[in-house]
């Protein structure tokens, strides 16, 4: 089974969103990862634009 760990800074931001947004952000998570399980692309609301790495 893959392990993460959250980054302190998405810790934080994280922590700012109110419940529902929390909640939200959670359950997007959830059904991107149930679609890579499946084998199947992102549903289309959770596609994302490509991201570059911040510096620190």
């Amino acid at each position: 089974m893959p392990t993460f760990e959250w980054e302190v800074v998405f810790g934080r931001e994280f922590a700012r969103l109110d419940r529902s947004s929390q909640a939200d952000f959670l359950l997007a998570v959830a059904q991107f990862v149930e679609d890579l399980a499946a084998g199947r692309s992102p549903r289309p609301g959770l596609r994302v634009k490509g991201t570059r790495a911040c510096s620190r």
